[in-house]
């Protein structure tokens, strides 16, 4: 485990060395180039220039603090880090408000493999947006959201424990599937969905799946938004679906218990919402709300 502060300037992180690195901020470059398990850090000292990630880009932590350059995540190019020891100051990932995240669409990824237990690796994002999202890639681990979390992709839970610690999520869709072990921990998050035509919340196998109690809203924006989810009780989410189109609430097999269901309709009269697709009806304990348009049921 080192530290590795970057000096090099406008230039790819990549498998060569050079004088990308120093081990002290400002330093001399010509350090070896950061490994899953080092503390990495852009700061005021790394300059105003544009680093562009490659597959060999890893940490154990990624500090951005005072840093005021950019860093170019390409398409197709998947970063893994995180080692299972905790980063310097507990940081999984700290962006600085001065700095640009330029993300090239969903397909750039970052997949965080392992982490403590405890104490939960932080992840503050200052405003950027990222790809696709993953936490417990190799793995258990404990991450926890700082601030408002932005992704155009998929936020996935592959084990371990997320906690989205009542921030504002916006993401294409959320993946909380598999048998592994793992905790969504939701508070009074507010997460928003985005993708049309396809999955927006996937968890057909909620085999070792705990959710806290909670009084989280998912909010399903796009048009033709599917919620797959098998039988487990969400614990108080409440769902809201706003996208139109043929909404579908539960095309998982199972029995889901949610809080409340909201349909707010669109201009189009051609809307519809499907409850209760291939399984049992999901169990709504609250309220069921249809608004914003005229309104025909069908029996």
């Amino acid at each position: 485990m080192a530290t590795k502060y970057w000096v090099g300037g406008t230039a790819t992180w990549d498998a060569t060395a050079g004088t990308k690195w120093a081990t002290t901020s400002g330093g001399v470059g010509g350090a070896a180039i950061p490994v899953v398990g080092d503390d990495v850090f852009f700061n005021a000292s790394s300059g105003a220039g544009t680093i562009t990630l490659s597959a060999s880009s890893t940490w154990r932590s990624l500090n951005c603090t005072g840093f005021t350059g950019t860093i170019s995540h390409p398409a197709s190019t998947t970063i893994t880090w995180g080692d299972g020891t905790a980063g310097a100051g507990n940081v999984g990932i700290l962006f600085s408000v001065g700095m640009t995240y330029s993300s090239a669409g969903s397909n750039a990824q970052l997949f965080a493999q392992t982490a403590p237990t405890t104490p939960a690796q932080t992840i503050t994002m200052n405003g950027k947006s990222v790809g696709n999202f993953l936490v417990g890639n190799a793995g258990s681990g404990n991450w926890q959201f700082q601030d408002t979390f932005t992704s155009t992709g998929t936020l996935t839970l592959k084990s371990g424990t997320l906690d989205i610690n009542s921030k504002t999520v916006t993401c294409g869709g959320l993946n909380v599937d598999g048998s592994n072990v793992r905790t969504l921990t939701m508070g009074s998050a507010a997460i928003t969905c985005t993708f049309a035509n396809t999955d927006s919340l996937l968890a057909t196998t909620t085999t070792n799946l705990t959710v806290p109690s909670n009084t989280a809203t998912m909010t399903f924006s796009g048009a033709n938004a599917n919620m797959r989810i098998g039988f487990f009780n969400m614990n108080g989410t409440s769902l809201v679906f706003s996208g139109g189109g043929n909404m579908i609430l539960n095309r998982g097999g199972g029995t889901p218990t949610f809080a409340n269901l909201t349909v707010n309709g669109t201009a189009v009269k051609t809307d519809n919402i499907s409850i209760g697709v291939n399984s049992a009806v999901p169990i709504i304990t609250g309220n069921v709300i249809f608004s914003g348009q005229s309104l025909t049921i069908g029996y």
